[in-house]
């Protein structure tokens, strides 16, 4: 298979692909985030983020796993989305963060929408998310992309989209 190219054809901001050499800006974007939002998208307090969830998201092999970035005007990194494969070469788990002055401004929603088309387009027909079950905001930006709720335990909600 090869890369996907919903990254290059999203419009409304500036996205790439992250790089092996994006490590300090993805650091950098994990310190300007809340502690909420990191709560949120780790499912745990984090002072930082560690050198192995660094490279899941630097190591991309554009067919098991993606990761995209969107960029602000400076350049500065305000969001990533990504899938890896999980189990199976036809279940992908997505995850996406925004910087918290960034979010509600349809960049999740960019991103999500992007790096679905992406592993779709390498065969993955099985996506789902885990979540908070308090965080509405993801609930909401999932469930108009159609995941649905599967189960949660101590909660953190699997949400997953077949098909």
């Amino acid at each position: 298979m090869k890369p996907c190219t919903a990254i290059d054809e999203i419009s409304a901001l500036p996205a790439r692909r992250l790089r092996a050499d994006d490590s300090a800006a993805v650091a950098d974007m994990f310190l300007r985030m809340s502690e909420q939002s990191r709560l949120r998208r780790f499912h745990s307090v984090k002072p930082y983020i560690g050198e192995q969830e660094l490279a899941l998201l630097l190591d991309a092999d554009h067919t098991k796993c993606e990761a995209v970035a969107a960029m602000d005007d400076d350049g500065r990194i305000i969001a990533v989305a990504q899938y890896a494969e999980m189990g199976d070469p036809h279940t992908a788990q997505i995850a996406v963060v925004v910087v918290d002055e960034h979010q509600r401004r349809g960049i999740g929603r960019a991103l999500v929408g992007a790096i679905m088309r992406c592993a779709r387009t390498n065969g993955y027909d099985r996506l789902f998310v885990k979540t908070l079950l308090d965080n509405d905001a993801a609930m909401a930006l999932f469930g108009e992309f159609g995941f649905q709720p599967y189960g949660d335990e101590d909660g953190v909600v699997e949400l997953r989209l077949f098909g």
